[in-house]
């Protein structure tokens, strides 16, 4: 779960990673996140729009600090998708455009159990639109971000 700020707003993204951890310090992955909420409105001409942003890409992870209860590390995660104005009314996008997606997030983890811990994380998420947007506004998709993970697996 990703909270994350877009057009200067907050925005819920969910989504998931899967990797493979080499010498228990690097992590090499991919994933994909969607939103799923965000707290703006747009108004167009004859209706109101949300906004729709889904992406996916790699993930590196460098684990820096390891122990038996706790770990921490830098997370880069890198790819593209797309994102989109969708009508409330004819439930399909009016505007939509290419985006490139990197965020950098430093992470901390609790260990629970040999296969579960609970991280949180802090960074920033660039968001590049590969075309200029026509729209009601002038949208920054990049933005900082905090997020809650649940991870299962050999730790």
């Amino acid at each position: 779960m990703r909270m994350q700020e877009v057009d200067y707003e907050f925005a819920l993204l969910l989504g998931g990673v899967a990797g493979i951890t080499i010498l228990n310090r690097l992590t090499i992955g991919g994933g994909g996140y969607s939103m799923v909420y965000h707290d703006r409105t747009y108004y167009g001409l004859s209706d109101t729009q949300q906004l729709k942003m889904d992406y996916g890409g790699a993930l590196i992870a460098l684990h820096a600090f390891k122990n038996q209860r706790v770990s921490s590390g830098v997370n880069w995660f890198i790819g593209g998708g797309r994102a989109c104005l969708d009508s409330e009314v004819e439930d399909e996008c009016v505007s939509d455009t290419s985006i490139f997606v990197s965020h950098v997030e430093a992470v901390a983890n609790i260990h629970l159990a040999a296969f579960i811990r609970l991280g949180i994380a802090f960074g920033y998420s660039f968001v590049g639109e590969a075309e200029d947007w026509v729209g009601p506004g002038n949208w920054d998709l990049s933005g900082f971000v905090g997020a809650f993970k649940l991870e299962l697996g050999r730790f």
